[in-house]
């Protein structure tokens, strides 16, 4: 198979680089309320989307210079489009805020959890044990709580 052109694997670098793909957070998030024979909620589906691209564009804006050694090419990305990534994650954050006041007031306190974890990360990122519970902990507040707080349903057995 033939190499990428130039522009081909840049256009992949800007849409892995500058967390577009949080759209696995949607798409993720969708899932999980259908298995839950949940409606799908677009302030939901916004909400884990553009909260996830601002968890993941702070980590990489702050982190620069420690994932340079870790992380060079995406670190390269990142230092050349820095103006662009900070106006890209300040959209994603009004998105966010907006999707969470319209999907309710249930929702909100879940999605501070789980952005809690997401803006933890680069503080715990050192204590690898720990990485597979805060990680997945984030995950399931924004893909499986997010759905549920919006049904507005209460636990079993509660």
């Amino acid at each position: 198979m033939p190499p990428l052109p130039p522009r081909a694997l840049a256009a992949l670098d800007a849409f892995a680089f500058s967390s577009a793909l949080a759209c696995a957070a949607a798409a993720l998030a969708a899932a999980a309320g259908r298995a839950m024979g949940l409606a799908p909620n677009g302030a939901v589906l916004v909400l884990a989307f553009a909260g996830t691209i601002v968890v993941y564009c702070a980590d990489r804006l702050r982190d620069l210079a420690r994932d340079r050694t870790t992380a060079p090419r995406r670190s390269a990305f990142v230092a050349r489009h820095r103006l662009a990534l900070c106006a890209f994650a300040g959209l994603a954050a009004a998105a966010a805020l907006a999707a969470g006041l319209a999907a309710g007031v249930r929702v909100l306190p879940v999605a501070a959890l789980g952005a809690a974890f997401g803006f933890a990360h680069r503080r715990l990122k050192a204590f690898v044990w720990l990485k597979p519970f805060y990680i997945t902990g984030a995950w399931t507040a924004v893909c499986v709580g997010l759905p549920w707080a919006a049904s507005g349903r209460t636990p079993p057995g509660a």
